[in-house]
């Protein structure tokens, strides 16, 4: 059975914007397991305990595919870059890996440069979706990131973080990669 892993962000619970109804297109694929990741402290996130919560729940294989979102992207980097292991794909939306200045309490997650290369030739398929208009992670920290890992990008108008209260329940984009990568070997 394929695993699919749902990392949220800073302020996030499992609970938040798209992430129940992304997890709801995949409910009757008998071939997916979907998973959601209450990360730890959402509010005051630490990189280890973040890093530790990942390495107790989530079961890697080639076949695993990742989901991140904001501060969910950049802790899933960071893990995989630790494990090492190969993986299908990876789905960033607004991810970054350096430091934002208006959200300077995230700079221990950013304070060491991931390995690009390792992380370019462990996982298959790798996508980053961003918006143009994202107040939270400006589009260029999300592009750049996209370059560092050569990522097939989507610029998405109007989204801006991806949030609830942004109007943002659903992501029928992030359902369509998904299922792509779930077609593809």
């Amino acid at each position: 059975m394929q695993q699919i892993y749902l990392v949220h962000g800073y302020t996030a619970s499992v609970n938040s914007h798209w992430f129940p109804w992304l997890e709801a297109q995949f409910v009757d694929n008998c071939h997916v397991q979907f998973k959601r990741i209450a990360m730890p402290d959402p509010n005051e996130p630490k990189v280890e305990s973040w890093l530790t919560t990942l390495n107790q729940h989530l079961q890697i294989d080639h076949s695993t595919i990742l989901i991140g979102h904001s501060l969910g992207c950049i802790s899933l980097l960071r893990f995989l870059a630790q494990l090492g292991q190969p993986i299908h794909g990876v789905l960033l939306v607004a991810g970054f890996a350096e430091s934002i200045a208006t959200l300077a309490e995230l700079d221990p997650f950013s304070q060491l440069q991931l390995p690009y290369q390792q992380l370019q030739e462990q996982i298959k398929h790798r996508v980053m979706l961003y918006s143009d208009n994202d107040p939270v992670v400006p589009a260029q920290y999300s592009r750049r990131l996209a370059e560092q890992l050569m990522m097939q990008t989507y610029q998405m108008s109007g989204y801006g973080h991806f949030l609830a209260k942004e109007g943002v329940s659903e992501l029928p984009l992030a359902a369509q990669i998904i299922h792509k990568m779930l077609m593809t070997s």
